[in-house]
């Protein structure tokens, strides 16, 4: 019997309102800068992987959320400027939009709750099966989490910038279960990479479960896989 599911968050419990890509260049529109989203979507991944890892070993908790946000800034700026549109902000208003776009993904505006969330978790609280979060999402996500509703059903969230080791390292694994004082062989931890999630928790003895709604992946070795989180419901 499990007495405890870790979740990841971006692309396990939300997906982003009609894509990164839409939502990056409709602001831009509004900062007079035409950008194409399918652009912005092919972009994003690779910009993303280069990034560093949100873990700011020695600096002061007070002086991580600049950390993360240089992070992001990076990630943005490496996008628009392979999309040849750096220069159509200018570094003011690159500034401001960057802004305004950090500030964006904040808010509800611009998260979706996925469909199978609720049902699974109003379950798992009926079986006396706890929650929480592992991420590698930065410091907005606890406001984050309870602008879209969902901070009620969780324990704990487990951030790789407060806790120092980002997924797929099995020290954040380890940290939630000491945190909510559970033994890996009684948790399993549910998200949407086949190395973060899966081979991550598999690396701290968890059960790793993948969820693929799309079926773009294939079974996740030493882990599960799933089309929907219904099914983690069977695995409990």
């Amino acid at each position: 019997m499990r007495r405890l599911v870790l979740f990841d968050v971006a692309g396990t419990l939300l997906g982003v309102r009609e894509g990164v890509g839409a939502q990056y260049a409709a602001l831009a529109r509004r900062f007079g800068v035409a950008a194409e989203p399918n652009l912005i979507d092919r972009l994003f991944p690779a910009a993303f992987r280069a990034a560093p890892p949100m873990v700011f070993p020695g600096v002061p908790p007070d002086a991580v959320p600049d950390r993360e946000r240089a992070v992001w800034e990076g990630i943005v700026r490496r996008i628009f400027a392979e999309a040849g549109l750096v220069p159509d902000f200018g570094e003011a208003r690159f500034a401001a939009y960057f802004g305004a776009l950090y500030a964006h993904f904040a808010t509800a505006a611009a998260w979706a709750v996925h469909l199978d969330v609720l049902p699974l978790l109003g379950t798992l609280r009926a079986r006396g099966v706890r929650a929480g979060i592992v991420t590698n999402f930065d410091s907005r996500i606890e406001p984050l989490l309870a602008e879209v509703g969902l901070d009620s059903w969780f324990e704990a969230v487990t951030r790789s910038s407060a806790v120092g080791a980002a997924k797929p390292d099995p020290a954040i694994f380890r940290h939630a279960l000491a945190r909510h004082g559970v033994e890996a062989a009684e948790a399993l931890h549910v998200g949407d990479s086949p190395t973060e999630d899966v081979a991550g928790a598999a690396a701290a003895g968890l059960l790793g479960v993948l969820v693929d709604r799309a079926g773009r992946h294939p079974d996740p070795p030493g882990g599960v896989r799933v089309a929907s989180l219904a099914e983690v419901t069977r695995l409990l």
